[in-house]
């Protein structure tokens, strides 16, 4: 008995030295265990000022899909608290969060595993464009690093 778990302990000891190495063992970005989505979220002193002159609160969403096409040519009018509508079942998650004027902060949210995409909405009082949102395919990695302007989200410098 104790020289199968000798036997067991140390056919462990070649993987364990390989994830302290940093092969990629500890690169997939974790909640509670799981795979995750991390948000890096930068908001500027001109942050959602809806054309007066103080900054304001940032409310967004970050959303998984399947197929994120559905927001193409859409408004933020149209999305905003509609994600179901739109997106249908492609829709897998919706997360909220807040973020002040002058903070930097990081969140994460539990990746689903059938996603394909994530989507970050910010709700602006007065959106331009398209830059009220951000879509990143998770074929290019789940870790998202973003600032919020005035009317839009910008993709940071690494």
């Amino acid at each position: 008995m104790c020289a199968r778990a000798l036997m067991s302990r140390s056919a462990l000891a070649p993987i364990a030295a390989l994830c302290l190495l940093g092969t990629s063992c500890a690169k997939v970005p974790l909640v509670g265990g799981k795979p995750a989505i991390q948000l890096s979220l930068e908001a500027s002193d001109q942050c959602n000022t809806c054309g007066k002159a103080s900054a304001q609160p940032l409310e967004f969403a970050v959303i998984q899909v399947t197929d994120a096409s559905a927001i193409t040519g859409t408004s933020l009018v149209q999305i905003w608290g509609k994600e179901k509508a739109l997106f249908g079942d492609a829709l897998l998650t919706r997360d909220t969060g807040f973020i002040d004027p002058k903070a930097k902060q990081e969140f994460s949210y539990e990746r689903n595993a059938k996603a394909k995409a994530v989507i970050v909405i910010g709700n602006f009082c007065q959106p331009e464009g398209t830059c009220w949102y951000v879509l990143q395919p998770l074929s290019k990695g789940s870790h998202l690093k973003l600032r919020a302007e005035a009317s839009c989200l910008a993709v940071a410098k690494k």
